[in-house]
């Protein structure tokens, strides 16, 4: 008889341990909400939170950039030029001067310096994130108790959102400004180019004046 007890309450066991999965579930999207508009109170969803997040930390840094950028992008022009015969060539032209032309070389790097500093010490905060991101998913598992190890970690993960959408943040931040540095840097070597076109045309002719204005 007493066998038979002890194998009840196990069963009973092994019920109330798949009941406390059930107690304590992922966040349902009313909690999670909350949760956000407490953190972010000016945001209604997620995407909107991590856009509006990004956009703010980015803009004035990448403000520099994208003017440079637009500035080269404005003076630029293909000139058709007839060779005679109908047979007809294009040419690439910046509409600058030569010393705009000098300051830009100067002031693009100049500017993509300054953002490069800024990714430097963003790598460090991504690298936090992850961290922190896996400290909570680790300590949220140690609260939730029945289902095996593929549902828990799952429930853990989904406890954490909070936390990853820091990390998305941290991380599009990274990106998004990366790859601003990038576009610059194929508009100084194209800045650069024209310099060096200058420079050859005056060694050889002691003129630039099918390079700028």
């Amino acid at each position: 008889m007493k066998d038979e007890m002890r194998e009840e309450e196990k069963k009973e066991v092994k019920k109330t341990k798949r009941r406390n999965l059930e107690a304590k579930p992922a966040l349902d999207k009313e909690t999670l909400k909350n949760i956000i508009d407490l953190k972010y109170p000016q945001y209604d969803n997620k995407y909107n939170i991590v856009k509006q997040a990004v956009d703010n930390i980015t803009e004035k840094l990448k403000r520099p950039i994208l003017d440079l950028i637009d500035f080269v992008d404005e003076s630029l022009e293909f000139v058709i030029v007839d060779s005679g015969g109908g047979k007809r060539t294009y040419e690439m032209r910046f509409n600058l001067s030569e010393d705009e032309l000098r300051f830009l070389a100067i002031k693009i790097p100049a500017a993509c310096t300054y953002v490069q500093e800024f990714l430097n010490d963003k790598a460090i905060d991504v690298a936090l994130a992850e961290y922190i991101l896996e400290d909570t998913i680790t300590e949220h598992l140690k609260s939730i108790e029945g289902g095996d190890a593929r549902e828990r970690l799952r429930f853990a993960t989904q406890k954490a959102e909070v936390e990853q959408i820091v990390l998305l943040i941290k991380k599009q931040v990274y990106a998004n400004l990366k790859s601003y540095i990038e576009r610059a840097d194929k508009v100084y070597d194209g800045v650069k180019k024209v310099l060096d076109g200058i420079n050859r045309d005056k060694q050889i002719f002691g003129k630039s004046s099918s390079y700028t204005t």
